[in-house]
């Protein structure tokens, strides 16, 4: 059907939290802890071939443990962590966009139909992890201690093949 617009949306309020008893550790967030948690989604049917969509993804950042300072023993910089999972990494967010040209006809024995996709268009760097690069020298008094976030999944083109027989 042509000129036909739906789509979908979710949303989720969570909490996630850990605890060692062996570890006598207090209460801390999970790793995967994602407070909010929105996904929203539209398609839109051009004609009976043709469709496109977009789906907006949105999260809260992924709980971490980072140093909360420095030490040197044995002429070498040992990290000093603060609570477990205190810190959040930047939101994760993204925009995921496609078109797809379907089947001439419905009701033959195969079907196929062609996907051309963009993931993550606007190149969003959501943080996968951090680190921390060290750089100078900690005996000359010029070290620099930065964090560094590391990002996976830039924007991705994609055309898919779906067939059905």
């Amino acid at each position: 059907m042509a000129n036909v617009v739906y789509g979908a949306y979710g949303y989720t309020l969570s909490k996630t939290t850990r605890f060692f008893d062996d570890l006598e550790t207090e209460v801390f967030p999970a790793k995967y802890d994602r407070r909010h948690d929105l996904s929203v989604t539209g398609v839109y049917d051009l004609s009976e071939r043709w469709s496109l969509s977009s789906t907006f993804v949105y999260g809260t950042g992924q709980a971490t443990t980072i140093p909360e300072r420095w030490y040197v023993l044995g002429g070498k910089l040992n990290n000093v962590y603060g609570n477990r999972n205190s810190f959040r990494l930047e939101p994760y967010h993204r925009l995921d966009i496609s078109a797809t040209l379907g089947p001439k006809e419905k009701n033959q024995k195969f079907q196929s139909s062609w996907v051309f996709s963009i993931y993550n268009v606007y190149n969003h760097k959501n943080p996968f992890f951090i680190y921390f690069d060290q750089q100078g020298d900690l005996f000359k008094g010029n070290l620099d201690v930065q964090p560094k976030k590391v990002a996976l999944f830039p924007i991705l083109p994609a055309v898919t093949w779906k067939f059905k027989f």
